[in-house]
């Protein structure tokens, strides 16, 4: 890696968008779970009927998630623990308030 500091920056910029992105994605994925599933007149009304659809929707197998790793190359559990979190969050109607975590460091692989 090139030891500019800029080229670090810009991927490290990358690597927080990607993530706002993927967060905000499993939410919208919350939500619309708990949409469509009150239109057949099934209520999510629990974190655990939550979590429960987060893996009947197939949200937590998502490839953003599979494919991130940590600085050492193992998956990076910690972040799918923040995407399954902010789906019960969209699921139960509340704002997604995570814990704050930090980045992975610029030699992960997305």
């Amino acid at each position: 890696m090139i030891g500019s500091g800029k080229l670090g920056d810009l991927s490290d910029q990358d690597q927080f968008q990607d993530r706002v992105d993927a967060i905000n994605a499993v939410y919208r994925q919350g939500e619309r779970a708990r949409e469509a599933l009150a239109k057949s007149g099934t209520a999510l009304t629990s974190e655990a009927m939550c979590e429960d659809a987060f893996h009947r929707v197939g949200a937590d197998d998502d490839a953003f998630e599979s494919n991130r790793r940590t600085a050492d190359g193992k998956p990076d559990t910690a972040f799918g623990e923040l995407r399954k979190l902010s789906f019960i969050n969209g699921c139960l109607g509340r704002p997604n308030q995570l814990p704050a975590t930090p980045l992975p460091t610029p030699s992960s692989s997305r």
